[in-house]
């Protein structure tokens, strides 16, 4: 589809995430849906593993072949041991929870990695919960701001103009009014950077080990800046943890 093959363009959505995620490493895919995100995210030599909770997304996901396994869970309850991955990445999912679920969430995805965690989701969009195609895993229950995240050791970009990406946004319209959306939205990013004041969606990394450096994203011409460190360093991960191939379902 023509929008899987704008999504892997330089600058785009699924650009951003994938500058977080580091090449080699085991990655949890939390809230994997039909694979489409891991085919735009995945980097050089990683073994993905898939974690969704509807069996008809994770047979989708299997056939396009980015994931090495696949595990039918929710993200507040992970049947994994601590430190079980190297990265996380979880995009667009944690608004599918309730709050509290979600927050536990967030808490079993730090759990499980022993590096980063990187969390994509809806900035406060300002509506009421919704489903999209009768899909009621597709439901949003909740919503995050970038100071809540922020408050729990997350550094917190925008991601896409509000104008681009919002609940009326021209990106929910049709082709080819949704990819031009998608592209003029990549090059605002440039230019003015990416606030979470003017932004549909947060890029939330959380970087667990302390003397890393990370690539991230930055509110000012983000491209300046490709070696920054995290603005909030976060905490080392479990002690004694090592990483480990989970076992398939």
């Amino acid at each position: 589809m023509i929008s899987e093959v704008l999504g892997r363009l330089p600058l785009t959505f699924s650009w951003w995430v994938k500058r977080e995620l580091s090449d080699g490493a085991l990655v949890l895919d939390a809230g994997c849906g039909d694979g489409i995100m891991a085919s735009n995210l995945a980097r050089p030599g990683q073994r993905v593993v898939g974690l969704e909770v509807d069996i008809d997304k994770i047979r989708l996901a299997q056939s396009r072949g980015v994931h090495v396994a696949f595990v039918q869970a929710s993200l507040d309850q992970l049947p994994f041991r601590s430190g079980a991955f190297d990265e996380v990445f979880s995009v667009e999912v944690i608004e599918h929870l309730n709050k509290d679920a979600s927050r536990a969430a967030l808490s079993e995805l730090e759990r499980v990695a022993t590096r980063t965690v990187v969390v994509t989701t809806p900035n406060e969009e300002g509506e009421e919960p919704n489903s999209a195609d009768s899909d009621h895993y597709m439901e949003h229950l909740c919503e995050w701001s970038a100071s809540e995240l922020e408050s729990l050791g997350y550094s917190v970009d925008g991601l896409g103009a509000r104008w681009a990406w919002g609940p009326n946004g021209l990106a929910t319209r049709r082709p080819p009014v949704r990819q031009l959306a998608m592209l003029a939205s990549a090059l605002v990013g440039i230019v003015v950077g990416h606030r979470p004041s003017t932004s549909a969606g947060l890029l939330a990394v959380r970087n667990l080990d302390a003397g890393a450096h990370r690539s991230v994203s930055r509110r000012w011409f983000p491209l300046l800046a490709p070696n920054r460190r995290h603005r909030n360093g976060g905490t080392t991960g479990p002690a004694g943890s090592q990483t480990g191939t989970p076992l398939r379902p």
